[in-house]
């Protein structure tokens, strides 16, 4: 038996509106029990898990990993694309966590719930943790209370990468002490608990050390939702920094959440594009240190093949972003120009390199 996850770094959170899909839903329900139970029973009765969105998934971080991607939706924001996602859902009663986190999210939504999707990751009732595939679940304020759950969990589990359908209520209103003992938000705020976890915490419970800080995280979630998308995203990393430095799905999550914030911080100017220049230059050295782990056989603590891969995809990461700020930069100056078109040159160079290194390292398993 597998608990069901998927591959699932970031979501932004988007009001659906009044869609005549979700509402045709809530009026076919019959709320004479907990409108909130209601809700989640009819999703996880309703919706099956799709596992060969699972292999997909896995085809496409390959196809990226080799630089084969096909960029299928770009120029979407995304909100579009979770609308793109919940159609799917809606049309085929199919789909992975991030499909239920998203419908379960709208139906409250439509509701007037005040809701989250949270995503991180997981580990099983033995304790081994999932690196591979991140996950998605929710939360809501209900009754002025912050509560958690997962509707993809609660509604079966896959055996022999086949959908078994096993309601499993344990998952609805999930106390957060339950919770954090299989379920890790990449942002702590999610945990909904004044002792906090580290990711360190979560892989290690036994070894947790009590802290004498506390969060009070329904004030500091109250202040995340007024902030605009940049705050947010700034806030998102400072909390997960203070975590530790995490798995490859943290590192990975934190790669979008630089990227994100590049277009933002770092205009066309050439104060902005001198900043661009100095995170490729630690990207660089970062790089450096892999090719001397490399020469070494992977065999030291700390540079191990899984954590070289989750290294390079964030110096990927962060040269493709850079990239794309060189192309938008408009300078006047000559000699200005000339720098960038050095910049732009030797930083394609370099994405090239690692990408080729990606390949060795998939190879390398």
């Amino acid at each position: 038996m597998r608990k069901i996850t998927f591959l699932f770094l970031f979501i932004g959170q988007f009001s659906f509106g009044q869609s005549d899909q979700l509402q045709s839903i809530l009026d076919d329900l019959d709320f004479k029990e907990d409108t909130v139970l209601t809700v989640f029973n009819w999703v996880t009765d309703n919706i099956a898990y799709d596992y060969s969105m699972v292999e997909d998934v896995k085809k496409s971080n390959t196809s990226r990993s080799k630089g084969k991607s096909k960029n299928k939706g770009k120029g979407q924001n995304q909100e579009d694309r979770n609308r793109v996602k919940l159609n799917h859902v809606l049309k085929k009663h199919k789909g992975v966590c991030e499909h239920y986190a998203l419908l379960f999210d709208g139906l409250l939504q439509e509701l007037g719930y005040e809701t989250h999707i949270v995503t991180g990751y997981t580990k099983d009732s033995k304790g081994k943790i999932n690196s591979s595939l991140g996950h998605a679940w929710n939360a809501v304020r209900v009754r002025g209370e912050w509560r958690l759950y997962d509707p993809t969990w609660a509604a079966g589990y896959i055996e022999n990468k086949k959908f078994k359908k096993k309601y499993s209520k344990q998952w609805y209103n999930g106390d957060p002490d339950f919770m954090i003992k299989t379920h890790m938000p990449y942002d702590p705020i999610w945990q909904l608990k004044s002792d906090v976890y580290t990711y360190n915490d979560f892989k290690f419970p036994t070894e947790k050390i009590a802290r004498n800080s506390a969060m009070d995280y329904d004030t500091v979630i109250t202040l995340f939702l007024k902030q605009d998308d940049k705050q947010k995203l700034k806030a998102q990393l400072e909390r997960s920094e203070e975590l530790g430095e995490g798995n490859n799905l943290v590192r990975k999550w934190k790669a979008v959440l630089k990227k994100q914030l590049t277009f933002d911080e770092y205009s066309n100017d050439l104060d902005g594009l001198n900043k661009v220049a100095q995170l490729n230059q630690e990207a660089s050295k970062k790089f450096s240190e892999y090719f001397k782990a490399k020469n070494k056989r992977f065999t030291g603590k700390k540079w191990t093949v899984d954590y070289s891969k989750g290294a390079l995809t964030e110096i990927k990461d962060r040269l493709e972003t850079s990239l794309k700020v060189y192309n938008n930069a408009e300078l006047k100056d000559r000699k200005s120009k000339k720098t960038l078109s050095t910049a732009k040159r030797d930083c394609k160079k370099m994405l090239r390199q690692v990408k080729k290194e990606l390949i060795f390292l998939e190879k390398a398993k």
